[in-house]
């Protein structure tokens, strides 16, 4: 998994697979010869990571960990006009909404090709949203502290 959010032949040089993940979806009719020798392709290519999965879990877990950030960062963006916000930006809105500047028509076909998975985190995601807004809204500081430390705690054990 890796791309950059500015397209064409003129850019690309910005794309770089060195320590990135590589996503396998081998079907059953694939032989053994021909999977190891994308393998190797694949690592000479720079890739750090070759997971092999199903392509049903492929698609779950990519409407999450890819294409909800990118409908993510497009609410973002259309939600504030204000061409001039990112001055009052201090890295994080930057990091959040860098990949809006995404490639249109492939985003879209992606979107709609995963649609019942992205659907289902999105969904997944407004709960969150919904939740942490109930208790900003109630001001339950005890309930929002506890879930701010178990989504940090969540994050840092991903890291592992």
């Amino acid at each position: 998994m890796a791309g950059a959010e500015k397209g064409g032949f003129a850019n690309q040089g910005l794309v770089n697979f060195k320590g990135k993940n590589y996503i396998l979806t081998p079907l059953k009719r694939n032989r053994p010869e021909n999977l190891e020798y994308i393998k190797t392709l694949i690592r000479r290519m720079g890739f750090g990571r070759i997971t092999e999965t199903a392509p049903e879990e492929h698609d779950r877990k990519i409407a999450f960990t890819s294409q909800l950030c990118h409908v993510i960062a497009s609410a973002l963006i259309d939600c504030e006009n204000d061409r001039e916000i990112t001055r009052f930006g201090g890295g994080s809105f930057e990091d959040l909404t860098r990949i809006a500047m995404l490639n249109v028509s492939m985003w879209t076909e992606i979107f709609l090709e995963n649609r019942d998975e992205l659907l289902k985190r999105i969904e997944q995601f407004e709960g969150s949203l919904d939740k942490l807004k109930s208790y900003i809204r109630e001001g339950d500081e005890h309930a929002l502290r506890e879930n701010l430390s178990l989504v940090r705690e969540r994050r840092i054990a991903m890291q592992g």
